[in-house]
């Protein structure tokens, strides 16, 4: 499903955060979205911990705000970009860098937000009352938007389980 105004395919610049490194996708979570009651995003005892060469992270859901996973995308010949490296490792807040045939290098940053909305430009606000008309056919979505910087943010979402 489509919102008002975007095509596929979806097409976004990514945000230039370097001269050879753009931001190019934010993934979203509000922590709201693991409340006691509503459904799981996936069977969560397919989920395995297997730590390989390069970085290995654990991210955890924070009590109240939410996490924003970033990609960032350094161009052949950039070093992979990290924004800060050493508090990433010490928190193992980081996988990469993943490197393709071109030479081109994919890092990812975990971090925890006090506002997981902030910017994001997916949100739609939804109350207790709409979750509870809802009723057990609430599932999760994930939305799909660029920003105004370029980035493509994917959002989870609570909604409707039929439209």
């Amino acid at each position: 499903m489509l919102g008002d105004g975007v095509r596929l395919p979806l097409e976004f610049p990514g945000q230039k955060v370097t001269e050879h490194v753009r931001r190019i996708l934010r993934f979203s979570f509000a922590s709201e979205l693991f409340s006691d009651g509503l459904p799981l995003g996936y069977n969560v005892d397919l989920s395995k911990s297997v730590s390989k060469k390069g970085r290995h992270s654990k991210w955890t859901m924070p009590e109240d705000g939410g996490l924003h996973v970033d990609v960032y995308l350094a161009e052949k010949g950039a070093d992979p970009y990290w924004p800060n490296r050493k508090a990433i490792e010490e928190k193992k807040a980081g996988i990469g860098p993943l490197v393709n045939s071109a030479g081109q290098s994919l890092t990812i940053v975990g971090k925890r937000v006090r506002d997981p909305h902030r910017g994001d430009p997916n949100f739609q606000s939804v109350d207790q009352d709409e979750i509870d008309q809802m009723g057990d056919g609430i599932v999760r979505w994930l939305c799909m938007k660029p920003d105004p910087k370029g980035v493509l943010w994917i959002t989870e979402k609570l909604g409707p389980a039929i439209l």
